[in-house]
C-alpha cells in the first residue's frame, strides 16, 4: 500500500491503519501453532523416564497418561501393557520398534503393542494397538467419551466373560480398519 500524496481525500488515520492492519492480518501465518508433546513409552524400559526420547522413554503409560498435558501422543513400543484409564484427550499409537524418529516409520502389524484393557473417557484416538484380554476379564470401554476413535486395531483370541467392547450408551466411537480376531464372550479354554 502506497501512502498517497497531496490532494488524497483519504483522512491520514485510515492511511496509517491500513499498513498495521495488513501486518496484524499476516501475524498469525508467522506463528506456528504448538507442536503436541509426544511421549514415548516402553514396557521393557528398565526406568521410568520422561518420555522425551527411546533412551529416556516411560515403561509406564497409566503413569505416562496422568502426568502429560491434555492433548499429548504417546507412542507405544512393542510389549504389553496393563489396564489403563483415558480421562483427558490424547492420541495412543502402537506398533513401534523402540528407535524410530516418525510415526511413518511404526509397523503396527509386525511389532504389537498390546493392550489388556483400556477404560476411555474422554475423546481420544487409538491407533495401530492389539487388545487381547485375560480370561478373568478386560474389555475396551467407553465412558461418557465423546467422539473416541480406535483405527487399525486388533481385538485377537480374546476369551472373556463378557464383551470386547463396551459403551455406555452417552459415547459415539468410531472404529475404522479394525478387526475381530477369534474373539468369544462367555467362552472358557
Amino acid at each position: 500500500i502506497r501512502p498517497t500524496t497531496r490532494g488524497s481525500t483519504c483522512p491520514k488515520s485510515v492511511l496509517l491503519a491500513l499498513p498495521i492492519a495488513a501486518a496484524l492480518l499476516a501475524f498469525p501465518l508467522l506463528v506456528r501453532a504448538p507442536q503436541a508433546t509426544i511421549v514415548r513409552v516402553d514396557p521393557a524400559a528398565i526406568l521410568d523416564g520422561d518420555g522425551a526420547s527411546w533412551d529416556s522413554a516411560s515403561n509406564d503409560l497409566q503413569i505416562a497418561l496422568e502426568r502429560s498435558p491434555s492433548g499429548s501422543v504417546f507412542w507405544c513400543a512393542k510389549g504389553n501393557y496393563k489396564k489403563i484409564r483415558i480421562v483427558k484427550p490424547c492420541e495412543i499409537y502402537g506398533g513401534f520398534d523402540g528407535n524410530e524418529a516418525s510415526l511413518e516409520e511404526r509397523d503396527w502389524a509386525a511389532n504389537r503393542s498390546v493392550f489388556s484393557s483400556v477404560e476411555i473417557s474422554s475423546d481420544a484416538l487409538i491407533d495401530g494397538v492389539t487388545f487381547a484380554f485375560p480370561p478373568e476379564g478386560g474389555e475396551v470401554s467407553f465412558n461418557n467419551a465423546d467422539n473416541p476413535t480406535l483405527k487399525n486395531c486388533r481385538f485377537s483370541k480374546t476369551v472373556s466373560a463378557g464383551p470386547a467392547i463396551l459403551s455406555d450408551g452417552c459415547s459415539s466411537p468410531s472404529l475404522i480398519n479394525c478387526a475381530l480376531i477369534d474373539c468369544r464372550a462367555g467362552a472358557s479354554r
